[in-house]
C-alpha cells in the first residue's frame, strides 16, 4: 500500500537546510522539522511537539531562550543571524547562527515564534584558518 504524500509545506521544510520550528506563545513547540528534532536529540519531528526547551538537548539554556522569545513576542521584532557558541562535553563544539521571528496574525497579535538555526562551525573554522594564515604571512 502506497503511502499518503506529504503537503508542499513539509517537503519544503524537510529541504531546507537549516533547522526551522515553531513555538506558541507559552514557548510550547507546535512543529519543526527534521534537522532541528535531531539538533534537540529526537528522531523525528513528531517528538518534539509539546514540548519545551527545558526538555531538549540545550535545556542548560532553557530559561535564556524563554526570556529570547517573550522578548521577540512583546516587541514584534526578530532576532535575525545571532552568532551562539555552544561547547559540548559529548560532541564537538557547535558555532550557531539563530534566528527568532514573531509569527504576526492579520490583526497584528503575536501567536507564536518562528526559531531558525544553522550550523556554522566550519564556516568559523575556515575563518579562523584564514586569519591564521594572514598573520602568518605578515611576521
Amino acid at each position: 500500500m502506497k503511502s499518503a504524500k506529504r503537503s508542499i509545506t513539509e517537503l519544503i521544510l524537510e529541504a531546507v537546510p537549516e533547522a526551522i520550528a515553531w513555538k506558541d506563545v507559552n514557548s510550547i513547540y507546535k512543529g519543526a522539522n527534521t534537522q532541528f528534532a535531531k539538533a534537540a536529540g529526537f528522531n523525528s519531528a513528531e517528538d518534539i511537539i509539546g514540548k519545551t526547551d527545558d526538555q531538549l538537548s540545550w535545556k542548560k539554556f532553557a530559561n535564556e531562550y524563554k526570556a529570547s522569545d517573550r522578548q521577540v513576542l512583546k516587541s514584534g521584532t526578530p532576532i535575525l543571524n545571532q552568532i551562539e557558541f555552544f561547547h559540548r562535553t559529548d560532541a564537538p563544539d557547535l558555532w550557531l547562527e539563530l534566528s527568532q521571528l514573531p509569527l504576526i496574525e492579520d490583526d497584528g497579535e503575536a501567536v507564536g515564534i518562528l526559531i531558525v538555526f544553522r550550523d556554522i562551525s566550519q564556516d568559523m573554522k575556515d575563518k579562523q584558518d584564514l586569519h591564521a594564515a594572514k598573520n602568518e604571512a605578515i611576521e
